[in-house]
């Protein structure tokens, strides 16, 4: 697969929310597994529609929604 690179256009009332990803941790929990299909799936539609959803960690920067995501991208 090659590399191609996807865009986030961020309101500017939610850049305060952001963080650095590469902080955020797995309890090694998560019952979703993805198949390599479901993982050119998810990429076809990142490059069609964008991050529709965020990547949710809690207080304690663990993963809350989006971790599959994140990992595949």
């Amino acid at each position: 697969m090659s590399e191609i690179k996807t865009a986030l256009k961020v309101p500017e009332g939610y850049l305060s929310l952001l963080m650095d990803l590469r902080l955020l941790k797995s309890d090694g929990n998560n019952p979703n597994r993805i198949s390599l299909k479901q993982h050119e799936e998810l990429w076809r539609s990142l490059l069609e529609h964008g991050w529709l959803s965020p990547i949710v960690a809690d207080e304690g920067l663990v993963f809350v929604d989006g971790e599959q995501r994140l990992k595949f991208a």
